[in-house]
């Protein structure tokens, strides 16, 4: 791998740290600046495309959430020239309006583009392996 390559993968790796640390402290801006402005984000059955329409689903999401803090870990990321791949690991934890402790174990495939601004998520892909108590006594996906 030349040295522009590490240097976008290190990019992107911020990229997704930054996007994490965004959701803990419910930053909006933050986060949306992560998205390109044509970003699609596939997410708990909705697809919503274009930035303002990724972060508006974010702050409805959000409004269920007084406390969450997303990790990204095990993070795989190819660079091709002005476009990359990747793939996260994510763990999600958290407090519902209700009170109840909440665990969202999954993964997302992600499609990155280099822009103006720097590297952004053309499109993240969620797949929810588990979400429930924190005790993994919920069902998982798909059993």
């Amino acid at each position: 791998m030349d040295q522009r390559a590490l240097e976008d993968e290190a990019r992107i790796r911020a990229l997704v740290a930054t996007y994490a640390q965004a959701v803990a402290r419910r930053d909006a801006a933050t986060w949306g600046a992560t998205w390109a402005d044509d970003g699609q984000w596939n997410v708990l059955g909705q697809a919503p495309q274009g930035r303002a329409a990724v972060v508006a689903l974010w702050e409805g999401l959000m409004t269920r959430f007084p406390v969450i803090v997303h990790r990204a870990t095990d993070g795989l990321v190819c660079v091709e020239g002005d476009t990359a791949t990747g793939a996260w690991s994510i763990t999600e934890q958290g407090k519902t309006s209700e009170g109840d402790g909440i665990l969202l174990l999954g993964h997302y495939d992600d499609a990155y583009v280099r822009t103006a601004e720097g590297w952004r998520f053309q499109r993240r892909t969620l797949s929810v392996f588990y979400q429930g108590p924190p005790d993994l006594s919920g069902p998982l996906a798909g059993a």
